[in-house]
């Protein structure tokens, strides 16, 4: 195949394993997201660790707000299981894997700036203690940065022309 070609080929097409294989690190990245909290938000609740973030004044305990708001070390119950469902698409080769993959790197600034903000936040808001508030923002932060990086990566390379010569 052509240089010229490969540029013209559509992104679907492509059947370098290499191509697919930094896809399916992009989908462990996501799945790996949703296995890491899952244990993290066991551990938030039990201890009663309630996130700074975005919480109401008349909040009740951790284990009523954790689905919403997550714990100061897990993320709330909807966007990592989002994350971890688009883990499981992205394996696929076709259109789909594809978009999931998209969809990952849609989802990793998101994931790496609440972690940021929570970083930042007032932790007197919370009876959580500062050093856990800030170990969880800085997890958060570095699992937006490591979906992010391999989910532009696996779509990086899907679009590069070097692709097809390689």
């Amino acid at each position: 195949m052509h240089a010229v070609d490969s540029l013209t080929a559509s992104p679907v097409a492509s059947s370098d394993p290499r191509v697919h294989r930094l896809q399916r690190t992009a989908g462990l990245a996501g799945v790996g997201f949703l296995v890491v909290n899952l244990p993290l938000t066991l551990i938030g609740v039990l201890a009663d660790w309630q996130t700074p973030l975005d919480l109401p004044a008349d909040a009740g305990s951790t284990a009523d707000t954790f689905a919403s708001h997550g714990t100061a070390i897990s993320g709330p119950l909807a966007p990592v299981a989002i994350t971890g469902a688009l883990g499981l698409i992205a394996h696929r080769k076709d259109p789909w894997g594809i978009g999931a993959t998209a969809l990952l790197a849609v989802m990793a600034p998101l994931i790496g700036i609440n972690g940021v903000r929570q970083v930042l936040a007032d932790a007197t808001s919370t009876p959580t203690p500062h050093g856990v508030v800030v170990a969880g923002g800085l997890l958060f932060t570095v699992l937006g940065l490591i979906l992010g990086g391999t989910s532009l990566r696996a779509l990086a390379a899907r679009r590069s022309p070097l692709a097809a010569l390689s």
